[in-house]
């Protein structure tokens, strides 16, 4: 007995308490501006025994569901508050795991961006984005601008436009809604008109006869007219024209001379083109 005692005294034994065991040791996180990121790492003893304890987090903008917890293997639930917060400003901060197993901090490094927007032509991150799938494919955009969608990259650097979008898309939004936008915004010009001639003379019709006014538009983008005719024997084919109506920058207008409605003598008539801005 005595020689078992001694031998065991000789004999060392040292003690390692299980370590924790995480799932990440760091996070590098990609969080959109002026919103909310929610994420979730684990952790567990390393002998995968019972423990419990406290989280702390050391930044704000760090929110953890639950501080404490108890189990075998641990999720934490998180969440990336970035309200106020622009594109490319970035932050740190780190979860602290205390247990009786040991203390662990978990660094987190937070990058804030514009979310991107996609559509059938590519990916959207701003206005500038946005103005040249507008040029590109004028209905699309504005489909984009009725949606949902359209908010998520506004609120990065272009948030200051964001009271000026909710006046304009108020329902019901139409195309020249999406037009204003972009001007005001110093997206695109205004579209102006301009006609090949302002004056025709016809002399001795012996019967009606058909003609073209040419329209010409200045620049991409929407634009909605108006056609008048004063004077009888004058008809025109439409009465409202839009851009989509344009091949290119050119439209042709077709009208009509009546010569059953012209009285002897001089007859004086007007084509009217009216839009918002001529």
């Amino acid at each position: 007995m005595k020689r078992r005692i001694e031998e065991l005294m000789n004999d060392t034994y040292i003690y390692q308490a299980p370590k924790l065991v995480l799932s990440d040791m760091t996070l590098e996180l990609t969080a959109p501006a002026d919103s909310s990121l929610e994420g979730e790492f684990f952790f567990s003893a390393e002998d995968n025994s019972r423990i419990r304890g406290m989280l702390i987090s050391s930044n704000r903008r760090i929110v953890i569901e639950k501080d404490t917890f108890s189990g075998n293997a641990i999720r934490v639930h998180y969440i990336i508050d970035t309200r106020g917060l622009r594109e490319e400003e970035t932050f740190t901060g780190e979860i602290t795991i205390l247990s009786p197993v040991g203390e662990v901090s978990l660094p987190i490094h937070v990058r804030v961006h514009t979310p991107e927007v996609k559509t059938r032509h590519g990916e959207i991150r701003n206005l500038d984005g946005f103005a040249k799938l507008a040029h590109t494919d004028f209905r699309e955009a504005f489909h984009l601008f009725n949606s949902p969608d359209f908010m998520r990259f506004m609120k990065g650097r272009d948030a200051c436009w964001l009271p000026l979008y909710r006046g304009l898309s108020v329902k019901p939004s139409g195309y020249q809604h999406l037009e204003e936008f972009l001007i005001a915004c110093g997206r695109k010009e205004p579209v102006h008109i301009s006609i090949d001639r302002e004056r025709k003379i016809y002399d001795g019709l012996r019967s009606s006869q058909k003609n073209i006014l040419y329209v010409e538009k200045d620049t991409w983008g929407y634009v909605r007219m108006e056609v008048e005719v004063s004077g009888d024997f004058l008809q025109v084919d439409k009465r409202v024209i839009t851009s989509e109506d344009f091949i290119g920058s050119l439209y042709g207008l077709e009208y009509i001379l009546r010569r059953d409605r012209l009285r002897p003598g001089r007859n004086h008539g007007r084509i009217t083109i009216l839009t918002v801005y001529d």
